[in-house]
């Protein structure tokens, strides 16, 4: 009898701790899902930044997706604002073909219009409504957003200048040799996407900022983003920093969704410092 009852509530101690391990271990993994916004801030430093750029800082958003941050983009204007941008960037896709209302980035520009000037480029969303890409164009324009789809300026600071130069996602690669950069001047490319880095590497910019990869989608430790954003095992260049043909990428994981959830992946822009080696 005794033995009996001890089987018994061994069996319910052991059923006990099972149930508690499951509780854990669903918890643990539930918790990739949650993914809270977050800035990724990176220094560059190169001899070609001149010294009148030391300290300059870059916002770059990628992959906006009209997602909601807080009442009329508040968690993402403060975001923003609290990096003291110089210049803040778009690297594609802040809007889709699936939100049929694009208040929530006009809540951004307005939140954020004032800070700085404000480059753009398209991804590979925004023209497959051309409504809405018509919507967004009249945003820009309302909001001084300038158009860096196959343009190339110099941005200067007492005397001294930086290049910066865009190519639009359904260009590349038709006229790149177009847009190879300068040899003495430090230059930065704006490109959507970031698997092309194997090609916009070879044009010579010190510095390629691209989206489009949301960050692999779901990511695990050691082994990194698993899916691109076509859906398919595999992500190249997904997040981070990659070096390649004496060019820097600093690829965005984005702030949208896609249409598998984000996991282990949290939602941010990216703050770049340059650092001149003088």
């Amino acid at each position: 009898m005794y033995k009996r009852m001890r089987t018994v509530e061994e069996k319910k101690k052991r059923r006990r701790i099972i149930r508690i391990a499951c509780f854990v271990i669903i918890a643990i993994l539930s918790a990739g899902f949650i993914n809270p916004l977050k800035t990724t801030t990176y220094n560059i430093t190169n001899s070609l930044i001149p010294k009148d750029f030391d300290g300059f800082t870059i916002v770059a958003i990628s992959d906006f997706h009209l997602k909601s941050f807080g009442k009329k983009e508040a968690k993402l204007i403060k975001e923003i604002k609290d990096c003291n941008p110089d210049i803040i960037v778009f690297t594609g896709d802040m809007i889709d073909e699936n939100h049929k209302n694009i208040d929530n980035l006009e809540y951004l520009l307005e939140g954020i219009h004032d800070l700085c000037p404000i480059y753009q480029v398209t991804g590979n969303h925004e023209k497959e409504n051309m409504v809405f890409y018509s919507q967004m164009q009249d945003l820009y324009d309302k909001y001084g957003v300038i158009d860096m789809n196959d343009n190339k300026i110099y941005i200067e600071r007492n005397g001294s200048k930086i290049f910066l130069a865009g190519i639009d996602y359904y260009g590349f690669p038709d006229y790149w040799d177009d847009f190879k950069a300068p040899a003495d001047t430090f230059s930065i490319l704006l490109y959507h996407n970031a698997e092309a880095f194997d090609e916009t590497s070879k044009l010579g910019y010190n510095l390629v900022l691209s989206g489009h990869t949301h960050g692999g989608i779901i990511r695990l430790p050691f082994a990194g983003g698993l899916i691109s954003t076509d859906v398919k095992l595999g992500a190249n260049f997904e997040k981070g920093v990659y070096d390649l043909n004496g060019s820097t990428l600093i690829s965005n994981t984005g702030l949208g969704a896609a249409p598998i959830p984000r996991y282990n992946n949290p939602r941010e822009i990216v703050k770049i410092v340059l650092k001149s080696e003088d």
